[in-house]
């Protein structure tokens, strides 16, 4: 009986050494699972002695700012260029301009014409009203080569009322001082009628 009582508390204090033990182990595992959570764990270092791998970059090529300065230069000498060209253009309109009006005066009619027939807006800068009058109407027919027809016999009445309304090239809607200056120019009245007439 004793025997079996010896046998029992060897085999009682051995599992209670060993359960002990084994939690204890537990206790100290999980201690340490929550240390290592806290504690950020280093990779391993490099060796640096085995060379990285090279990574080529596409490289664009620069622009030269001073092909940008260049470009800026050109830029400035075209337009100055313009600005030479515009007032050049003025230049030469005002001196045409002015040949128009001194031709006029001069009653180089031939002349007037043919600046009139190669550019005829240039009527419009005619400056004595009655001398412009002359040049109003389209080419050939203008109103001072009525004049002229008329005085020379060459023209009739019914021929350039016929001829006005054939063309239908417009010539003025004249005001009462014009109508007063065509009819002292003896351009008869039908005449006149018809030019404004196709003027409409």
């Amino acid at each position: 009986m004793s025997l079996n009582v010896t046998k029992y508390i060897v085999f009682m204090s051995v599992f209670i050494i060993f359960t002990g033990c084994s939690s204890h182990n537990m206790e100290n595992s999980m201690d340490t699972n929550q240390i290592n959570k806290g504690i950020e764990i280093s990779p391993p270092e490099l060796n640096t002695s085995i060379p990285a791998p090279t990574i080529e970059k596409k490289v664009e090529p620069k622009k030269n700012p001073s092909a940008k300065s260049v470009g800026k230069k050109d830029a400035t000498k075209k337009s100055n260029k313009t600005s030479l060209n515009n007032e050049t253009d003025t230049d030469k309109s005002e001196s045409a301009i002015k040949e128009l009006n001194q031709k006029v005066k001069e009653s180089k009619t031939r002349e007037v014409r043919e600046i009139l027939n190669a550019n005829p807006k240039a009527i419009d800068m005619i400056e004595e009203s009655e001398k412009k009058l002359l040049y109003v109407g389209p080419s050939g027919w203008r109103v001072i080569d009525i004049i002229e027809g008329l005085r020379n016999g060459r023209l009739r009445e019914k021929e350039i009322v016929s001829h006005i309304k054939a063309a239908k090239l417009p010539y003025k809607k004249y005001s009462y001082d014009e109508i007063q200056a065509l009819l002292k120019q003896k351009i008869p009245f039908k005449v006149i009628n018809t030019m404004m007439t196709v003027s409409k």
